[in-house]
């Protein structure tokens, strides 16, 4: 089976950020726009580290919208809700 959601590469302290429609479920890309497998669309954002990451996640905020942070192991390391607003 085909990988639908290849997870990127990622070095040292590196996060990748995944946004999702909080009332669909839906995987969004980074232009907010549901994923629907198309090449040309990016789904992961990567950032140097956690705070940038967060330091994003806290400018970008949207109604219903929920931004979740990768470490490089895939391990979700700092779910959007979390962060105090």
């Amino acid at each position: 089976m085909e990988d639908i959601l290849k997870f990127p590469t990622l070095k040292n302290e590196e996060v990748a950020i995944l946004r999702v429609d909080a009332m669909t479920g839906h995987i969004l890309d980074e232009k907010y726009t549901s994923y629907m497998k198309n090449n040309n669309q990016i789904v992961f954002s990567i950032f140097s580290n956690r705070k940038e990451a967060i330091d994003f996640i806290i400018n970008n905020r949207q109604p219903n919208i929920e931004f979740v942070v990768f470490d490089r192991n895939e391990h979700i390391v700092y779910p959007s809700e979390y962060i105090e607003k």
